[in-house]
């Protein structure tokens, strides 16, 4: 997907559709649900629903998983970084070792990056790798800025990826 796609995605409203290709193009995403499934939340007034799209697999054996989650209006998407990655914490921690989120209100939606997971070192004693939760995200939508996240995205498209690549291009 070249950047002049990814600049019209980004730039606009969440679209389901686009966002697809997106998954595709960008992330060689290889399983995607014709119908998302639904994923229930604990009692929230930050969300009205939450999706599971799909998944896919790193050339490191990493498992990806692709989210939605629609949020309500009382929602502040531009600063609620934290609260957002919370809502699908029990889903991205136990299933997954990375979760790929879109966070979609609106004509804006951001797209984030979140990863908990546990390796051994050469001692053997458990490292825990857990991506900052103010960092690997982007808000996207009408009126924002996309280069940033346009030129870190447009790199993966056509790559065999790694968790690594992945955490790397959301790193900002």
């Amino acid at each position: 997907m070249d950047k002049k796609t990814l600049q019209r995605i980004f730039s606009s409203p969440f679209s389901p559709d686009d966002w697809m290709r997106v998954l595709k193009d960008v992330f060689g995403a290889t399983t995607l649900f014709a119908a998302p499934k639904e994923i229930l939340l604990n009692s929230t007034d930050k969300a009205e629903a939450a999706y599971e799209l799909g998944h896919f697999t790193t050339t490191d054996d990493r498992i990806i998983g692709l989210y939605r989650v629609v949020l309500t209006p009382k929602v502040w998407l531009e600063r609620n970084k934290v609260g957002l990655r919370r809502l699908l914490r029990n889903v991205y921690k136990y299933d997954v070792d990375g979760a790929i989120i879109v966070f979609d209100q609106d004509d804006k939606w951001r797209l984030s990056f979140v990863s908990e997971i546990k390796t051994l070192d050469e001692a053997g004693r458990i490292v825990e790798h857990v991506t900052e939760p103010k960092r690997y995200t982007y808000l996207l939508g009408q009126d924002e800025k996309v280069k940033t996240p346009v030129d870190r995205l447009s790199r993966l498209a056509g790559q065999s990826l790694t968790l690594k690549d992945i955490r790397d291009a959301f790193s900002v």
